[in-house]
């Protein structure tokens, strides 16, 4: 579904679609990794049918242009080069003022993807970021829904 871009309408279909169908009027969708960016990607879509949307150490896009994000001060200051790219375009949304469902983001203080998330966290108010000691790994990310949603499991 990545690969032929082509998430966010298997999930929109199979998953958003069906709920609100069935009549469930509170949707949220969580995603970890590249599951994240999914989810992400939906809610850009699609965010004015979602409540809610939790990322785990997701995938925010290449090294490169994570490091451009950081070296124009951050997602606030960056401007995008390129609007046909996809993760310039997810980055635009997530700055940008237009509505979203709540955005909360969890991640591992080690994991190799956290430049990318501590920069959405300047995006997020406090209260929607928890940071956990640990990498980008099923342990850390268990800690981390336990923490930060534990009237869910």
């Amino acid at each position: 579904y990545y690969l032929k871009i082509t998430i966010v309408d298997r999930l929109w279909t199979d998953v958003v679609e069906p709920a609100r169908r069935r009549g469930y009027a509170h949707v949220w969708i969580a995603g970890i990794s590249m599951g994240g960016l999914g989810a992400l990607a939906l809610a850009r879509e699609h965010g004015d049918a979602l409540e809610r949307v939790i990322v785990l150490a997701p995938f925010l896009g290449p090294k490169d242009l994570l490091e451009q994000i950081a070296a124009a001060g951050g997602p606030a200051r960056w401007t995008p080069t390129d609007p046909s790219d996809p993760y310039q375009r997810l980055w635009t949304w997530l700055k940008g003022a237009s509505p979203k469902p709540r955005l909360q983001l969890a991640f591992g203080t080690d994991d190799r993807l956290a430049p990318g998330h501590r920069l959405l966290a300047q995006l997020l108010p406090p209260d929607a970021v928890a940071e956990e000691a640990g990498g980008h790994e099923w342990v850390t990310w268990r800690k981390l829904w336990r923490r930060f949603w534990p009237a869910t499991t």
